[in-house]
């Protein structure tokens, strides 16, 4: 449910700016779940894309060429919603909204036909994922939800709110600066990433978990009704190779979900496959770019997805999950 943002990048250091560069975190986690599920799960992602009148005819190509058959593009008068990033001299990274927000509801869900539906990812304040989980659920008792809380909600005045939703969610996910904020007013300055996802998991339901993005770090995982986590290290050992993260967050949910399912449940597969897609993400300042080799074979980034599962697994041979894919 997030939305599809077409961007400008501008950089304090000089470096040359790119413009009309396709984003969004619904668009990235849309193409998180795409690279991890491979082509024979392509039928099985949805969303809706809102197309303004000047949406730019590469964009839409791009957004085409990945074959989803759910992703419904809805064109309209309306302008397209653009942002702009602009990154300072610290690598530190700012948004700000150029043109109106065209966000997606549940009704929009409801109208593209996306409902039922296995899971639903949601980026959105902790009051309005309360309204959304109300109404979703209604419609369809078994759908799941993996939620990103929105950084400016994650303050620790709203620590309460966030302990009243986390029950109702299947996997909650906030970035180590978030996580840590939400919990500062009760945890020490230098608490560790265990002890922060220990308060998250408190207000856990059954089947559930806490999944804390850490960046460089990896994620740290930890499961409903286990004292200990899982840290699942980052794919890229050497980030050398990470060019820009912006979207690295919500396309490893994407991934996650995607090895959620191809893995028939297991939780530590899925945080695998999302470290694995987020890799993928951030080796450029836009989307992966996608195509097939001789064989008829889908690499990203000129690497494919099984390869890049096998090298994850080789660098870390102590993780244990099931999960198998083809090229």
């Amino acid at each position: 449910m997030g939305m599809a943002i077409v961007d400008d990048n501008e950089y304090e250091d000089g470096r040359e700016g790119q413009r009309n560069v396709l984003g969004g975190a619904g668009v990235y986690w849309l193409v998180g779940c795409r690279l991890f599920g491979g082509r024979a799960n392509r039928h099985r992602v949805g969303g809706v894309i809102d197309l303004g009148r000047d949406f730019p005819a590469a964009a839409l190509r791009q957004i085409q060429s990945w074959g989803m058959a759910h992703v419904v593009l809805r064109e309209g008068d309306r302008l397209t919603t653009r942002g702009v990033n602009y990154y300072d001299n610290h690598g530190v990274r700012h948004f700000a909204y150029k043109t109106p927000k065209r966000q997606i509801f549940t009704a929009d869900l409801v109208e593209c036909g996306l409902v039922p539906c296995q899971w639903v990812h949601l980026i959105c304040s902790a009051a309005r994922a309360a309204e959304f989980i109300s109404e979703l659920t209604e419609l369809d008792p078994n759908v799941k939800f993996i939620y990103e809380p929105l950084p400016t909600d994650c303050l620790p005045n709203n620590l309460e709110a966030m302990a009243k939703l986390i029950p109702h969610i299947d996997v909650f996910t906030p970035n180590w600066e978030e996580a840590s904020s939400l919990c500062s007013d009760i945890l020490a300055d230098d608490a560790s990433v265990e002890a922060v996802a220990a308060t998250f998991a408190s207000y856990q339901k059954p089947n559930s978990v806490v999944v804390i993005r850490q960046g460089a770090k990896g994620a740290y995982m930890v499961r409903s009704g286990q004292r200990d986590g899982v840290q699942l290290p980052a794919y890229h050992l050497d980030q050398a190779r990470v060019i820009d993260v912006t979207g690295g967050g919500n396309s490893f949910c994407g991934g996650f979900v995607a090895g959620y399912q191809m893995s028939g449940g297991d939780w530590v597969a899925a945080a695998a496959a999302g470290n694995i897609v987020s890799g993928c993400v951030i080796e450029a300042s836009a989307m992966p770019e996608l195509t097939v080799n001789e064989d008829g074979v889908e690499l990203w980034n000129n690497t494919t997805t099984a390869e890049r599962l096998r090298r994850y697994r080789e660098q870390n041979p102590h993780l244990e999950f099931e999960l198998n894919i083809s090229s």
